[in-house]
């Protein structure tokens, strides 16, 4: 890691949210700062076995320009180690740095309680997984299916650009949605085509701690100027229960992907967690993708254990915390998944073996 990049990173967060602090009396400055160590059993010879990683280091302020009607929100992302790169020839690997950017930011108009217009950058509202905040995960990498999945219908980062009507409500029981019209696939660039995409979110709380909840999402990926056809639709459908010491979800997603032929991409996982004490939270998962490509054995499983020391907790098992996760992971022949985290060089079939992870995060 280079002394010239956080330096650079430093003085960009400070041009960015100097002026915020000027617009708004109020405004909220947050950050997470995930610290990672990786070990795994994989049998590649050309990746690094164990590793210490910057997975994340996020800036954000937000705040009302305008109280409670014009609002606004900005996060900056200052990951100090970009993605893992092999030279073809010499088969050497190397960790390249990465770019302080803007990941994610929106303004939001806020019409009435029930309805808040927004334009910007964020995460698809398709699911419960990837919309989570990093801050907020039970385990330390989010479930494989759903990551693969979101990718699919042309979020990069789990994000795409557009506009977006949400809202949620109290009464009779607790509700909320999301309407999103966005780049089918583009991020913080622009479109890749004149087609957009668009994902719908609706959830009810019938209890208290409870929540169900139902996305849909489609989109038409096919780059301009070529002929063919390349879209993507899918559904999640989702249910969560936390209460005092207890958390339990489960989700399940299809995802059609239609191009010269159609395959339907589906995942599944069920995850636990117990506090032991109020410092204490124990852990677990278990999650199942299959990418249905034909022809190919490409299924994926894992299960996943944990637990959590939180030492500044927010949510269940968010805010400031030292975590320990064991996966044991098991992959077709024909899979392909990154190493570690979403950083490291794919691996494939019987080379995707168990990984053991730690990570230290602060989050304020």
């Amino acid at each position: 890691m280079r002394i010239g990049n956080l330096a650079r990173n430093a003085v960009i967060a400070a041009l960015l949210f100097a002026p915020a602090t000027a617009l708004a009396a109020d405004v909220k400055v947050s950050g997470l700062i995930h610290f990672d160590y990786y070990s795994s059993d994989d049998n590649n010879n050309y990746t690094a076995d164990n590793t210490f990683i910057w997975r994340r280091a996020r800036l954000a302020a937000s705040g009302d320009i305008v109280k409670d009607f014009v609002g606004y929100h900005a996060m900056l992302s200052m990951d100090p180690t970009g993605a893992y790169t092999q030279d073809a020839t010499t088969k050497v690997v190397t960790p390249s740095a990465d770019d302080a950017k803007l990941i994610q930011g929106w303004m939001d108009l806020k019409l009435h309680p029930l309805a808040t217009l927004s334009a910007g950058t964020w995460k698809l509202p398709f699911g419960i997984a990837t919309p989570e905040s990093g801050a907020m995960m039970l385990m330390i990498m989010y479930p494989e299916g759903p990551s693969k999945l979101i990718g699919e219908l042309g979020a990069t980062a789990y994000r795409s650009s557009g506009i977006q009507l949400k809202g949620q409500g109290k009464a009779p029981v607790g509700f909320g949605y999301q309407i999103a019209y966005v780049n089918g696939k583009g991020h913080i660039t622009g479109d890749n085509n004149t087609d957009k995409g668009y994902a719908v979110n609706a959830w009810v709380a019938p209890v208290k701690g409870a929540k169900i909840g139902a996305s849909y999402a489609a989109t038409d990926l096919l780059d301009e100027g070529l002929t063919g056809t390349k879209e993507a639709s899918g559904y999640a459908v989702y249910g969560q229960f936390e209460q005092g010491s207890i958390h339990a979800r489960a989700e399940y997603q299809q995802v059609e992907v239609t191009t010269t032929t159609s395959r339907k991409p589906t995942t599944w996982y069920v995850q636990a967690g117990y506090k032991v004490t109020p410092a204490i939270v124990l852990k677990a998962r278990f999650q199942e993708y299959d990418t249905k490509e034909t022809g190919k054995k490409a299924g994926f499983t894992s299960t996943d254990l944990g637990v959590d020391y939180l030492l500044k907790g927010k949510g269940f098992a968010g805010g400031t915390k030292l975590s320990l996760d064991y996966m044991m992971r098991d992959a077709d022949a024909d899979y392909s998944t990154p190493q570690f985290a979403e950083k490291g060089l794919s691996t494939k079939g019987s080379n995707v073996d168990n990984v053991i992870a730690l990570r230290w995060q602060v989050a304020f």
